[in-house]
This record gives C-alpha cells, structure tokens and sequence, in this order.
C-alpha cells in the first residue's frame, strides 16, 4: 500500500513482471547484505529447504480446512 499526501492509504498492484523484478531485487540486495550467495547448489542443502517448504505448504492448508 502507498500512502497518498493526504495520510490515506492507496492500493497499487503491480503487474506481475514488475512484481517479479521487485523480488528479485529484493532477495540480490538480501542476500547481499547478509553475505549469503543468491543461488544455493548444494543438493543436501536443496533437499533440506524443499522439504521445510513442503511442510510449511502441507500446514497452511491443513490450517485452513480446520
């Protein structure tokens, strides 16, 4: 949300090609700024995050069924 002068708040949506190239400036400038490498090839390590994502996704949809 971007505030207007007024104080009042203005949704704006970006397309998702904008949307895109703001994540990924963010994560290059996160990942900058923690000195962590931006790309992860380290199979295990791969492994590891797909399964914590998998769980994360697995809860999030048993939480909304519940």
């Amino acid at each position: 949300m971007a505030w207007a002068a007024g104080g009042v708040g203005v949704m704006v949506r970006l397309s998702e090609v904008a949307m895109g190239e703001a994540a990924r400036a963010w994560a290059e400038a996160t990942c900058r700024d923690q000195d962590v490498p931006l790309k992860v090839t380290d199979a295990q390590t791969v492994e590891q995050v797909a399964a914590l994502l998998a769980t994360t996704a697995e809860e999030a949809r048993a939480s909304k069924s519940a």
